[in-house]
């Protein structure tokens, strides 16, 4: 009995895994950069991805291939100031992020400093560490920030986040970012079927017979 119940239950954990995956990106194909918005390269399967935008602190700027904005904080963090994406998962499903990687560079005075944060908290918070930008226009691929340790996981209703610039050298420095990657999983919500339900409720009832016969043995 105790066998059935622990192949039950592998069968129900196996359910819930699956590779990590790249589910949506923003390479910018053909963009001018001072698009108002500009659509992933791809709808994820059961999930939503949501335009690259701005926040309202930044003005778009051209810069061919990328998505592009100036007019970034010359001091610090300002909460106006940002890149924002967004990902919602279908009716059923549920999402588990990994990480985030994009490229970005900016322009002989642009900003210094950036940080990614999350809807999760309203935007309160930096995820990991702040990302300190050299003095060059050199740019600087593969940026990563590691998304698991549990907040990530399990989401069933949307996520934004934001990619916060400031320290800029001045109001005119642009910033802008190309191939911005999201990673993680898109599953289904695990529904118990009936007839998991019966096959549960038998092995309880077996194991409470085999309890109430080893009582009784016992006497």
């Amino acid at each position: 009995m105790f066998r059935i119940l622990g192949l039950l239950s592998a069968g129900l954990l196996a359910s819930e895994i699956h590779l990590n995956a790249q589910i949506i990106t923003y390479s910018f194909t053909g963009s001018a950069g001072n698009e108002a918005t500009f659509a992933a390269d791809s709808q994820p399967g059961n999930a939503i991805a949501g335009d690259m935008g701005r926040g309202t602190g930044v003005s778009p700027s051209s810069a061919a291939g990328t998505f592009s904005a100036n007019a970034w904080s010359t001091g610090g963090l300002d909460l106006d100031d940002f890149f924002t994406f967004s990902l919602t998962p279908n009716p059923g499903f549920k999402m588990t992020l990994t990480q985030v990687q994009m490229d970005e560079r900016r322009s002989g005075t642009g900003i210094r400093d950036w940080s990614l944060r999350s809807s999760l908290d309203s935007f309160a918070s930096d995820i990991g560490a702040v990302f300190s930008v050299p003095d060059n226009t050199s740019t600087r691929t593969d940026q990563s920030i590691d998304l698991t340790g549990g907040l990530f996981d399990d989401l069933s209703s949307a996520i934004e986040f934001r990619v916060y610039g400031y320290n800029a050298e001045a109001g005119s420095g642009t910033w802008r970012l190309d191939n911005v990657e999201l990673f993680g999983t898109i599953t289904p919500v695990p529904e118990i079927s009936g007839t998991v339900w019966v096959s549960l409720g038998l092995g309880g009832f077996c194991m409470w017979r085999c309890r109430n016969r080893n009582v009784a043995g016992a006497k």
